[in-house]
C-alpha cells in the first residue's frame, strides 16, 4: 500500500513527495534560478519505495536525509527509514549510504532505487564516499574503510591506518583519493590527519596538518583545500605536502566546493566564505540565525547550500558564490516549516 506524506511548498509552488537523490543534504529555494516547480498529476508507482508523487524541472541536484527521505528534481521520495548521509555517483549510477547500520541504496535514474542492504552485513557507520579510478570508496567509524566497483558489492572493510579514529570525510581530486580523520573521541584536539591513496586500497601512513578537525576538502586552481573547526583552512599543491593551516574568521567550516572560478566555504552561524586562489579569503555571509550549513554543491552554473536552522531544513543558493538567496525553509502544504527531518548530503546531476 502506498503511503503519503507532506507536501512540499517553496514560495507559491508546492512541489509534492516523491523520490530521492551528493554526498549532502537539504531542501530547495523558491529562487527561480534553482528550479520552477510544475505540479503534474499524481501517479502511484509500484516502486519498492514508499512514494507520493509530482514532478518539478531539473534543478541539477540531488538532496539525500534522515527518515529515508532523498529529493530530486522529479519530486521527493522516502526509501526505507534510514538516516541517508552520504551520496556519490560514478558509473552511471547514484550510491546512498547512511551513517547507522551501514545502509545502502543505489539508482541508476534517480527514480526506483534498489533495496537497502547493509555493506557486507555488518553494522559500520559510513560518514563520507567518493567516487574516482573506476572505484566507490566509503569511509567511516573506527577508522575503517570499503571499495566497490559497482556501488552493490563491497570489499570487507579495512582500516586506514593502526588507530581507530574515524575518517569523516573522502574525496577523490586530482587523480587520487584523500581523507580526512576525525578527533580522538571526546576531543577536537589531536585530529588534523590526512592520508591518500591512488587506488583506494594503499594509504599513506596519517600525516598530521595541524591539530583541528578537517571536515571538508576540495580541488581547484591547482590547489587542494581543507577547512574545519575553529576557522581553520590549509592548502596543497599536490595532498601530499600541506601549508601551514590558518584561519578564516571562528566558523566551524563544514565543506567546501570549487566552482565558477572560486571556492566557496559553508558552516556554522550561517558561514559563508569565497576565495579565488585558496589563501585569501573574504567571509561574505553570515546569519544572525542560528543556522548551520552542512553541504555545499556547483553545477549547471550555480551553487547550492544545505543546512539545518532550529530542525528545518534550509537552503541557500548562488550563482556566483557572492550574492546569495535569503535562507529558506522547507514547508509542508500547510506553510508549516518541515521539523526534525534533517537533509544531510547533496550531489549534482548526471
Amino acid at each position: 500500500m502506498l503511503n503519503t506524506f507532506p507536501s512540499f511548498i517553496f514560495s507559491s509552488k508546492i512541489v509534492q513527495l516523491y523520490y530521492n537523490c551528493k554526498h549532502y543534504k537539504r531542501y530547495f529555494s523558491t529562487n527561480k534560478d534553482l528550479l520552477d516547480a510544475v505540479l503534474l498529476p499524481e501517479k502511484d508507482h509500484s516502486y519498492p519505495n514508499r512514494t507520493f508523487t509530482a514532478k518539478f524541472n531539473a534543478s541539477g541536484f540531488l538532496i539525500v536525509g534522515n527518515q529515508g527521505y532523498i529529493i530530486s528534481p522529479f519530486g521527493t521520495l522516502q526509501v526505507g527509514a534510514d538516516n541517508w548521509s552520504i551520496i556519490a555517483r560514478g558509473k552511471g549510477k547514484y550510491v546512498v549510504m547512511g551513517s547507522n547500520y551501514g545502509m545502502v541504496t543505489t539508482s541508476t535514474n534517480g527514480l526506483t532505487w534498489s533495496e537497502p542492504q547493509r555493506v557486507v552485513g555488518r553494522d559500520y557507520n559510513w560518514f563520507s564516499i567518493a567516487y574516482g579510478n573506476n572505484k566507490f570508496i566509503v569511509v567511516g567509524y573506527g577508522g575503517y574503510s570499503s571499495t566497490s566497483s559497482d556501488g552493490i558489492n563491497w570489499t570487507t572493510p579495512q582500516r586506514i591506518g593502526t588507530t581507530s579514529d574515524n575518517w569523516l570525510n573522502i574525496a577523490y581530486e586530482n587523480g587520487r583519493f584523500i581523507a580526512l580523520r576525525a578527533a580522538k573521541p571526546g576531543s577536537h584536539g589531536g585530529a588534523g590527519y590526512i592520508s591518500t591513496s591512488t587506488d583506494g586500497v594503499n594509504w599513506t601512513a596519517p600525516k598530521p596538518v595541524g591539530t583541528v578537525e578537517w571536515r571538508g576538502i576540495t580541488y581547484g586552481n591547482g590547489k587542494f583545500v581543507v577547512v574545519g573547526l575553529a576557522g581553520y583552512m590549509a592548502l596543497s599543491t599536490d595532498g601530499l605536502n600541506w601549508y601551514l593551516p590558518f584561519e578564516i574568521g571562528t566558523n566551524t567550516w563544514n565543506d567546501v566546493t570549487f566552482g565558477n572560478g572560486r571556492f566557496v566555504a559553508v558552516g556554522s552561524n550561517g558561514g559563508i566564505a569565497t576565495s579565488t586562489d585558496g589563501a585569501n579569503w573574504s567571509i561574505i555571509k553570515k546569519s544572525e540565525k542560528d543556522i548551520r550549513w552542512e553541504s555545499i554543491a556547483y553545477a549547471n552554473g550555480k551553487f547550492l547550500v544545505i543546512g539545518t536552522d532550529n530542525n528545518s531544513g534550509v537552503v541557500t543558493t548562488s550563482k556566483d558564490g557572492i550574492t546569495w538567496s535569503v535562507p529558506e525553509e522547507v514547508k509542508d502544504v500547510n506553510g508549516q516549516p518541515l521539523t526534525n527531518i534533517k537533509f544531510n548530503a547533496v550531489c549534482d546531476i548526471m
